[in-house]
């Protein structure tokens, strides 16, 4: 009931915003029934993905996060080092991705793109999605320290670095702290964190209305990140990127949970709180492509079809591998 009811969250949402996308293009933008262009603008599938997106990552999930962290009672120090498993999966998956343009000689135009896939995860979203729905506030809670660093890492290097694989010059790669002021959403999940690790410390009783709150608040973030992907979806061109698509499922379902997971054992997390870190971790480990990686190729105008294929084929294989991933967790 568990797998079906993450099936049904995770991908009704997708599907739901891809049948609203067909809505609009039929009816909308048809030429027997035209509206207002000030209507047509605001009901713009894109103008409505950006607008839920933000609702989500701005108010939704640091609402989501604080919750959750104000009643966590970390069992270890240890657990200080989740955040920089999470890093290192970034940084796990970029280096894969470099050497595999490298070595199978992919095009500039594509390999920025490729880049950002491999890159970048869907953490916030669907593993924290996944590790509520099982474990509850403790195992968001987990996915919350994991993913600290994720949005900083993205906006400071992600993109920089994607757009100079674009351009096939790595050299022309700078890293300027400032970025992060251009973004300022990369705040939100550190200032979440933050909160929620003094409200703990306060002593300060948390409210009982906000046990409940997460209950709620977790599966409409996953339905807005849901409905926002598929408002913008598109799933024609596919075929072009066989080789792309396999390459990326094997950083992301091979090489980084074989570097991780080991990391995990023998850092203990296996031994504290019934294992609960360490199956946390695994669900985590096989995060598949985020939704995040197609706005590089959005902004510096390269190629936006290949990220987002690898987003859908990722995502579908990893709700196919899921009741693996789950039995591998249960097992560790």
């Amino acid at each position: 009931m568990q797998v079906a009811y993450i099936l049904a969250i995770s991908f009704g949402s997708v599907l739901l915003g891809y049948m609203l996308q067909r809505f609009y293009s039929f009816f909308v933008l048809s030429r027997e029934r035209r509206i207002p262009l000030s209507l047509e603008q605001f009901l713009s599938p894109r103008v409505l993905s950006d607008r839920m997106k933000q609702v989500a990552v701005m108010a939704l999930l640091p609402l989501a996060a604080i919750s959750s962290l104000w009643s966590f009672a970390p069992a270890s120090g240890k657990l200080a080092l989740f955040s920089l498993l999470g890093a290192g999966s970034l940084f796990l998956g970029g280096l894969a991705a470099v050497l595999c343009i490298r070595r199978f000689r992919i095009e500039p135009y594509r390999a920025g793109s490729f880049f950002s896939s491999s890159m970048f995860y869907n953490i916030s979203a669907l593993a924290a999605f996944i590790a509520f729905v099982l474990y509850g506030e403790e195992g968001f809670a987990y996915i919350q320290i994991y993913a600290l660093f994720e949005q900083p890492l993205y906006y400071t290097l992600g993109f920089p670095l994607s757009y100079a694989i674009s351009k096939a010059n790595l050299s022309s790669f700078r890293f300027h702290p400032r970025i992060l002021l251009e973004k300022k959403v990369a705040f939100f999940p550190l200032g979440a964190v933050l909160i929620g690790t003094l409200l703990r410390l306060s002593g300060i009783p948390k409210p009982q209305f906000m046990y409940q709150l997460s209950h709620i608040l977790v599966p409409v973030i996953t339905v807005l990140f849901g409905l926002a992907i598929g408002l913008t979806l598109k799933i024609g061109a596919i075929g072009q990127y066989r080789k792309e698509i396999i390459l990326v499922h094997l950083i992301k379902f091979l090489f980084v949970p074989a570097c991780l997971i080991p990391i995990g054992i023998l850092l203990g997390f296996g031994s504290i709180r019934g294992g609960l870190p360490l199956k946390t971790l695994v669900i985590v480990s096989f995060s598949p492509v985020a939704f995040l990686a197609a706005i590089p190729p959005a902004i510096y105008g390269f190629d936006v079809d290949l990220a987002n294929s690898t987003w859908l084929t990722t995502t579908v294989s990893y709700m196919v591998l899921l009741p693996g991933i789950l039995f591998l967790a249960s097992q560790i």
